[in-house]
């Protein structure tokens, strides 16, 4: 493509931004694109960005792929995903765990980036649980170990939840 500018050269595309691999380059004003200048007025342009503004800015995945810590949408990145999980409730429904192993494949034309993430979800209700709405404690246990090719290179989450049902 022929470009006076990286803004221009990106202009017509929806470019994902702060993504995983997003190479940027001054555009209008000192605003990022994701454009690389690679000959005079020639520039390579990546895009294929998740654009839906129900699912940005916080943790809903309409590709039911995110993980506790990550998700091609949290991370506003292109690529693909695999997601197994494992659900184990005990017979009272007292105890619910969940364990999960996911792939992410966000690589680009700049970069390589697989990442992988192990998830343990464990619900501890202390009342029975009967039909109808749940009314009680409950204490929640996450843990979350991600492993990626960028800094932090292994990333471990742990969250302590004390929940009350309504």
């Amino acid at each position: 493509m022929t470009a006076a500018s990286a803004a221009a050269a990106a202009a017509p595309y929806f470019l994902v931004a702060g993504g995983t691999n997003a190479q940027v380059a001054a555009g209008v004003n000192g605003a990022a694109v994701n454009a690389v200048k690679v000959g005079t007025d020639r520039y390579k342009v990546v895009y294929g960005g998740i654009a839906s503004p129900y699912s940005d800015s916080y943790a809903s995945d309409p590709l039911y792929t995110t993980s506790i810590s990550q998700g091609m949408v949290d991370r506003r990145s292109a690529g693909s995903a695999f997601k197994g999980a494992l659900t184990y409730t005990s017979s009272n429904k007292r105890v619910v765990a969940v364990a999960s192993e996911a792939a992410y494949n966000y690589n680009t034309a700049f970069a390589r980036n697989r990442s992988y993430e192990f998830d343990a979800d464990i619900t501890l209700n202390f009342n029975p649980v009967h039909t109808g709405s749940y009314k009680g404690f409950a204490l929640r246990e996450r843990f979350a170990d991600r492993t990626q090719p960028t800094l932090p290179y292994n990333f471990k989450y742990v969250r302590h939840q004390l929940q009350y049902s309504f």
